[in-house]
């Protein structure tokens, strides 16, 4: 595997946390207040994020075919901001059709909250996918392809 690859397959790292926690909702009343907080927060971040992510996540993918480790290193680094328009569409759509009473003060102070939280996580992935990329380098998990 090649460290395009690594990259390649840690965009479905936000996507596996959300899914692991999504089973402790129908056990949620016999976890204890702070492990509740912990889990309803990774999984509300899949569900507030969710569909933004696949979008930045399947352009990413079809973008790096093609290009090389230095460019696919870049666009990682800017993906948490990339993902902030296309969460403020979202974000926008989901206010007009689905509020009763759409208005632009809730349409700010969503995109101002969650929109931290798109940074935070996104970031935190980022993060997470650059240390893996790190310890493959360094001799982790290294098969060479013939």
């Amino acid at each position: 595997m090649t460290s395009k690859r690594l990259f390649q397959y840690s965009l479905a790292l936000p996507l596996i946390p959300p899914f692991l926690v999504l089973p402790l909702w129908f056990v949620r009343e016999s976890i204890n207040e702070t492990s509740a907080l912990i889990f309803m927060i990774i999984g509300f971040s899949g569900i507030v994020g969710g569909l933004p992510y696949l979008i930045l996540a399947a352009t990413l993918l079809l973008w790096m075919r093609d290009k090389d480790l230095a460019a696919i290193k870049r666009a990682l680094l800017l993906s948490p901001l990339l993902m902030l328009p296309i969460f403020a569409v979202c974000l926008g759509m989901y206010i007009v059709l689905f509020e009763r009473h759409p208005s632009l003060n809730e349409y700010v102070v969503g995109l101002c909250l969650y929109g931290a939280f798109v940074l935070i996580f996104g970031y935190f992935y980022v993060g997470l996918a650059f240390g893996l990329e790190k310890l493959y380098r360094i001799g982790w998990g290294v098969h060479e392809e013939f």
